[in-house]
């Protein structure tokens, strides 16, 4: 895949015109909630909260759901399919700036999540997307994701993307979008890669 300074910067993107598309977008936020939990296995030293949101970023690089434990390999659960769609858009997530709070039962830690160069969103936007993530760990180690919303941006490109699918491969809307937005599905994030290069050399011939 070509680095993201080969690529044609992108004009600036229409305001969106998808409605359903922000809703779906909201319920893939909520169903990120307590996406997974992260069991700390064996070791000597303890680890930081921080620490333990790294090693779930670091399982999501890996592109490996097995590598993630608590999250369902047979993708039967909502969370699962929203992991693997990410997985599907080639994300390669690092968090930097975390800080944590202290609280009774858990530390939550936040953290800026930025997506990598690969990432679909980011190499259309020609541009990093970076914007907060949110987890806890509780007192036995447990990581729980809390909240991934949407990078800014991320409405706008889509539905840009989908008037042009809808002109050119019309036959493929409906693997990626429902009536109310897009589809956080696997299949629905290999398919926006497989067109990315082809879509991008349509919008620098203008």
């Amino acid at each position: 895949m070509q680095e993201l300074k080969e690529r044609t910067s992108p004009p600036p993107m229409a305001e969106p015109r998808r409605v359903g598309l922000i809703a779906l977008l909201a319920v893939g936020v909520v169903a990120v909630v307590g996406v997974v939990a992260w069991l700390l296995v064996g070791g000597d030293e303890e680890q930081s909260a921080t620490d333990i949101a790294q090693d779930f970023a670091a399982a999501m690089r890996a592109g490996d759901l097995e590598a993630v434990p608590g999250l369902d390999p047979d993708l039967t659960s909502v969370d699962a399919v929203f992991i693997d769609w990410m997985m599907a858009l080639e994300i390669e997530p690092t968090f930097t700036d975390c800080t944590e709070i202290v609280g009774v039962s858990n530390t939550r830690v936040n953290c800026t999540v930025n997506h990598g160069d690969e990432y679909f969103h980011a190499v259309i936007a020609g541009r990093e997307m970076p914007h907060p993530v949110y987890g806890s760990v509780s007192a036995e180690g447990v990581f729980t994701l809390q909240n991934w919303p949407p990078p800014d941006g991320l409405v706008e490109i889509e539905a840009e993307f989908r008037d042009w699918v809808k002109e050119a491969h019309p036959e493929l809307e409906d693997q990626m979008w429902t009536g109310l937005g897009l589809k956080g599905t696997q299949e629905s994030g290999e398919l926006r890669m497989q067109l990315l290069d082809e879509y991008l050399a349509s919008r620098s011939a203008f």
